[in-house]
């Protein structure tokens, strides 16, 4: 989509308090509390590519949209390592 993201672990005192991470799309940084549990992390880290993507495309997901998304896909990718590695590979 023509955009990087930069990926910053911070503290939990530069998130709202509620929030485990957070996209700003302007800036094109994703924060996420360092903090966190690995499990987390990655399901965080998913959540907020999601909201980048959502508003690259600008499909106006809701919250509980990215949210349940970004666990199916964090599932679906953690169920099959297989199928990810798949996907990674580079056309020849």
């Amino acid at each position: 989509m023509g955009r990087q993201y930069t990926i910053d672990a911070v503290g939990d005192d530069k998130l709202n308090s509620s929030n485990l991470g957070c996209c700003n799309s302007v800036q094109q940084r994703i924060s996420v509390d360092a903090n966190q549990g690995h499990g987390t992390l990655r399901d965080t880290v998913l959540h907020e590519l999601l909201h980048a993507i959502d508003f690259t495309v600008c499909a106006d997901m809701k919250e509980h949209q990215i949210h349940t998304m970004a666990g199916g896909l964090l599932a679906v990718m953690l169920d099959n390592p297989h199928w990810v590695a798949w996907m990674m590979e580079r056309e020849e």
